[in-house]
């Protein structure tokens, strides 16, 4: 199950020429699921010292499944925050923030 979603995240990186952050979160996530927590930390230092801007939410889904709890929920609380603020001028926004509030909690509760 692992060594597929390794192959297709490692493809999907490549595909991505160099623009392939929050891909390489989410392989790192499932290094780090897998049991390749090396890996997976080794992902997290790079996109940490990397000049470019990862996705709050790429980073959270990492830093939870690495375990990493009080991370993981500070980057869910930015990317709710910058949800929050992009659907402000939504007609649907109440219902955009309950679900994007119920997805973190899913996420972060591995559900």
């Amino acid at each position: 199950m692992f060594e597929q979603a390794i192959a297709e995240y490692q493809e999907a990186t490549k595909a991505r020429d160099g623009n392939s952050q929050d891909v390489e979160a989410l392989l790192g996530a499932v290094y780090a699921k897998a049991g390749e927590r090396a890996r997976a930390e080794d992902i997290l230092k790079k996109l940490k010292s990397g000049g470019t801007e990862v996705a709050p939410r790429s980073l959270a889904i990492l830093y939870a499944a690495l375990g990493m709890g009080d991370e993981a929920f500070m980057q869910f609380e930015k990317a709710f925050v910058e949800a929050t603020h992009t659907c402000l001028s939504s007609p649907l926004n109440r219902h955009t923030t309950i679900c994007v509030q119920t997805r973190a909690f899913r996420i972060y509760c591995g559900g």
